[in-house]
């Protein structure tokens, strides 16, 4: 699961060129996460 996070860290970061909320980025990251344990 965590390889997975990074993954999704690297393109996060290679999608917003500037820094993002730290609460906005943890937001989108564990809706990802959450969305595709239920889906995968």
């Amino acid at each position: 699961m965590f390889s997975t996070v990074k993954n999704h860290i690297a393109i996060e970061r290679s999608f917003t060129p500037e820094p993002v909320d730290c609460a906005t980025f943890f937001t989108i990251i564990n809706t990802t996460v959450f969305t595709t344990t239920i889906t995968g």
